[in-house]
């Protein structure tokens, strides 16, 4: 047992001294380094309140995909267009032969609903169930050329379609 013992505390010292310092290596300092996605424009412009969630995982994927780094993908081949597919819709991405998204079509179908359009259609449409939805955005040359809801909205037996075009209503 006192074996043992001795065993257990030589190998616990040596450890120990086998970890510590001894102003041999003070170490090195890096800086932090900040990994941003190529298309840091894209993402601006397209996300803000009235984006989906399930939007902002696909742009997510769509600005971190890297083209030069396909086979397919040629020096020169520019444009050249990938589709990015989630459980509620896809998002058409074109890119230059630097890896820029130059244009971008999402579509999403039967998602939830920012509040900032619940609290809308509920002001404007009291009464009114949601019975389906798109989302579609369009994207070009780091602007947006379209973003709008259409909704489906039905009351007893009573059904009508609107559109949401959230441009006009982010400019109000």
């Amino acid at each position: 047992m006192k074996a043992l013992i001795m065993v257990l505390l030589f190998g616990l010292t040596s450890l120990g001294f086998a970890q510590s310092n001894h102003g041999i290596f003070d170490g090195i300092i890096l800086e932090d380094v900040v990994v941003t996605p190529l298309n840091m424009d894209y993402l601006n412009t397209v996300r803000d309140e009235w984006t989906p969630k399930k939007a902002l995982q696909l742009q997510e994927r769509a600005a971190r995909f890297d083209i030069r780094d396909t086979e397919e993908f040629k020096d020169g081949s520019s444009p050249f267009a990938v589709e990015f597919y989630g459980s509620h819709g896809k998002i058409k991405a074109v890119y230059s032969e630097e890896g820029y998204i130059i244009s971008a079509v999402e579509r999403f179908k039967n998602i939830a609903l920012p509040a900032a359009v619940m609290e809308m259609v509920c002001e404007e449409h009291p009464g009114w169930a949601i019975v389906a939805d798109k989302y579609i955005n369009q994207y070009s040359d780091n602007d947006i050329v379209k973003r709008e809801y259409q909704l489906k909205l039905s009351k007893d037996k009573l059904n009508k379609n609107i559109t949401i075009n959230l441009l006009a209503v982010v400019k109000e």
